[in-house]
């Protein structure tokens, strides 16, 4: 079965107006071609809608049951256009998000109030991870990740650049030297893992992962900064 929405919009109007010419002129149709319209919606239905006189038109007892259908199915398409019509205000629904800790706290978090000021219907999801997942899979609507990609159908857009230092404190370097190279660090037995902890502007605490080391006292070590 096929409904035009036109034809739908145009029974119902008929309905209120009872007039198939003054309704048929409110959407750019002559009587001739309203009334054909109406009479081929009939036909689709197999049933008569209309009492048709010279003067007005009145439903029958299916058309009244149809007038009930018509409205649903317009207040239908109505609602769904408006939740996709893609307004500003109209934005809404939940995002999830998956990121590493360190990026999200920095570069993301700052953010998110701004975010859900101008988006107030919108509700943000967010997993601190490390961790490389399948967002498909897990059902994310979409990763921030610090490495370059694999092959992959999934959309992805660079949007800045990562840079890291390697640092190293003024004791580090006089029990151990300068490093040439970070493969250096392979050979040296003292070194150190430390994890970072980074608020929005600055390191707030240097947590050790690892305490084990030789010939060297906290808090000397080395460790990876973001630029």
């Amino acid at each position: 079965m096929d409904l035009d929405l036109k034809t739908l919009a145009l029974f119902v109007r008929i309905t209120s107006l009872g007039a198939i010419g003054r309704a048929g002129e409110e959407f750019g149709l002559s009587s001739t071609n309203a009334s054909q319209r109406i009479q081929a919606l009939e036909v689709t239905l197999g049933v008569k809608l209309f009492h048709r006189t010279t003067r007005v038109v009145t439903l029958t007892h299916d058309g009244q049951v149809f007038l009930e259908h018509a409205k649903r199915i317009l207040d239908d398409v109505e609602e769904t256009w408006n939740v996709f019509k893609g307004d500003d205000d109209k934005v809404q629904g939940k995002i999830r998000l998956t990121v590493s800790a360190s990026y999200g706290r920095i570069y993301l978090v700052p953010f998110i109030p701004e975010l859900l000021a101008k988006y107030p219907h919108l509700q943000i999801e967010i997993d601190f991870t490390d961790k490389t997942i399948d967002i498909v899979e897990q059902g994310y609507d979409i990763a921030f990740r610090m490495h370059a990609l694999e092959s992959t159908s999934l959309l992805a857009r660079r949007i800045a650049d990562n840079p890291m230092i390697l640092v190293a404190s003024p004791a580090y370097l006089q029990q151990w030297g300068i490093l040439k190279h970070r493969r250096s660090l392979l050979s040296i037995v003292a070194f150190r893992l430390l994890n970072l902890t980074i608020g929005a502007s600055k390191i707030r605490r240097v947590k050790p992962m690892r305490c084990r080391y030789q010939g060297l006292s906290p808090p000397t070590g080395v460790m990876r900064l973001p630029i």
